[in-house]
């Protein structure tokens, strides 16, 4: 088994037109995402849906201070908005998976985790 990364990319204003009846269901459909991968042998390791964009800090840390940044990425740009750590059996299992991810207003990227010491 390996582990990849699900990663949420998506555009915050689609959301914030969404009323809370479409947010629900949307909740809703990231549920029945996790319960169907069990039978496709993956296992969910942690996730977790991220606060807004307007709360994040952007810090440099290649100098000798770390020092506040503005936002580096186009405002326009898909943010990360969330993320699913995964084990799968292999990197087309883990695509599988991340087809099925509910996303609106976005898409997901699939990255393999790199385990220290391996």
């Amino acid at each position: 088994m390996a582990r990849f990364l699900i990663a949420i990319h998506e555009h915050e204003a689609g959301y914030a037109k969404s009323d809370p009846d479409e947010r629900r269901q949307l909740w809703r459909r990231h549920d029945e995402f996790v319960a169907a991968l069990s039978p496709l042998g993956i296992q969910v390791l942690w996730s977790e849906a991220l606060g807004p964009r307007s709360a994040s800090v952007h810090l440099r840390t290649d100098g000798p201070v770390p020092a506040l940044i503005d936002d580096p990425l186009p405002r326009k740009a898909a943010r990360l908005g969330g993320f699913y750590l995964i084990e799968a059996p292999d990197r087309d299992a883990a695509v599988e998976a991340a087809g099925m991810c509910p996303v609106e207003h976005g898409y997901v990227e699939v990255r393999p985790v790199v385990l220290a010491n391996t």
